[in-house]
């Protein structure tokens, strides 16, 4: 039977994980928080690359501005959406994710999960399994109702 974090998805705190130099990172849920400043920064990146058409062409920046704003507002850059999705396997995506999850800034989260390799990935991906609600599947790969 599983506990009820399981179910929900809502296990302790932060993961520690101790890199090749004895640096101490703590890696924390990948919770509605995280998510929420992750799809945050998607959109400011967004506004960015239209703010600098600005200087270049307006009738460009208007067009690619109002694109934005509807994008936004039809949720596109969502967590779970394309758009993030696509960003997350890119360095600076994934960069991002780890700087929100473990307070690090983005240069010293790329540099974290470029030298530490699959020892750190593995924790990340465990923070990660730990943060999100369990699916459990029948015998036949069907998924079935949660227990506690």
């Amino acid at each position: 039977m599983r506990t009820l974090s399981e179910v929900v998805g809502s296990h302790g705190g932060a993961i520690e994980y101790t890199d090749s130099k004895g640096k101490k990172v703590f890696v924390s849920p990948m919770n509605l928080k995280v998510m929420s400043k992750y799809e945050k920064w998607l959109e400011s990146r967004a506004i960015q690359n239209c703010m600098e058409l600005k200087s270049l062409d307006a009738k460009l920046f208007r067009e690619a501005f109002s694109a934005v704003n509807h994008d936004i507002m039809k949720g596109a850059y969502a967590f779970g959406g394309e758009v993030a999705q696509d960003s997350l396997q890119t360095p600076a995506g994934i960069g991002k994710l780890v700087s929100f999850m473990t307070g690090l800034s983005d240069e010293q989260a790329l540099e974290l999960i470029t030298t530490e390799g699959e020892s750190f990935r593995a924790v990340l991906d465990l923070a990660v399994r730990q943060s999100l609600p369990q699916k459990e599947e029948d015998d036949k790969g069907n998924q079935v109702a949660q227990t506690a």
